[in-house]
């Protein structure tokens, strides 16, 4: 937002969220589409909570299994198998 208030400090923030969507990579373009922010604010808080969604499931695995329990359980496959 420091390069829109270089540029325009008057600028509306239509235009401001307008230049933000025109930089968000393709595979978070549905989210303005969804929720259309109509500030900067709102724009922001909606990428935060993807980014916490990915997050969440990265830490979980996408199956949502604990990666702890995931790693015990394909130790134990490992050892039957070995029996």
């Amino acid at each position: 937002m420091d390069l829109c208030d270089k540029c325009d400090m008057n600028m509306p923030n239509e235009q401001r969220v307008l230049y933000l969507r025109r930089g968000l990579r393709p595979e978070l373009k549905h989210y303005v589409l969804i929720y259309q922010p109509s500030t900067p604010l709102e724009f922001l808080t909606i990428m935060q909570a993807d980014e916490k969604l990915q997050l969440d499931e990265n830490a979980f695995g996408l199956d949502g299994e604990d990666p702890t329990t995931t790693q015990q359980r394909k130790s134990q496959q490992t050892t039957w198998n070995n029996q």
